[in-house]
């Protein structure tokens, strides 16, 4: 089955990301990192971010600065911590294995039954495994959400 557009989904959902605040390193070189659903790729500057159950992942400088944002004493693109801007996203529950290849040949990423298919834009999507989607993204269906609830 094929995920470019999680909208046209009949069993996708809307979800909104939490503002969690992540320790946050930028990469001195290019390399690889194993991440909870398979290796990725970094080129010398992406992200590497430590998660809520002290999962990594990167993430390419330029999708950092439109999804994280730093504190008052951290300036952008140095190390330390940063907050995850609310968004809203495409989810669903993966009911099968499926693999999906990440764009610019960054690498596959493996999902299992019960994590989550996120899609940041058609065509931009994740695996994130359940109890770290509820922990950072909450599902809209749920009840009104302001950024003062967390």
């Amino acid at each position: 089955m094929m995920y470019e557009d999680l909208t046209a989904h009949t069993q996708s959902f809307d979800a909104i990301s939490k503002p969690i605040i992540v320790d946050v390193h930028f990469a001195s070189k290019d390399g690889e990192l194993q991440t909870l659903e398979g290796i990725v790729k970094y080129k010398k500057g992406d992200a590497i971010i430590k998660g809520v159950e002290g999962e990594q992942w990167p993430i390419s400088f330029s999708h950092f600065k439109t999804t994280y944002e730093s504190g008052l004493l951290v300036p952008l693109g140095q190390n330390g911590r940063y907050t995850k801007r609310i968004k809203k996203v495409v989810a669903l529950i993966i009911n099968k294995t499926i693999d999906i290849e990440l764009s610019d040949e960054r690498g596959t990423l493996h999902g299992e039954p019960g994590d989550i298919l996120v899609q940041y834009a058609p065509g931009d999507l994740a695996i994130i495994d359940s109890c770290i989607f509820n922990k950072t993204y909450q599902n809209c269906k749920q009840g009104k959400l302001h950024p003062n609830e967390y």
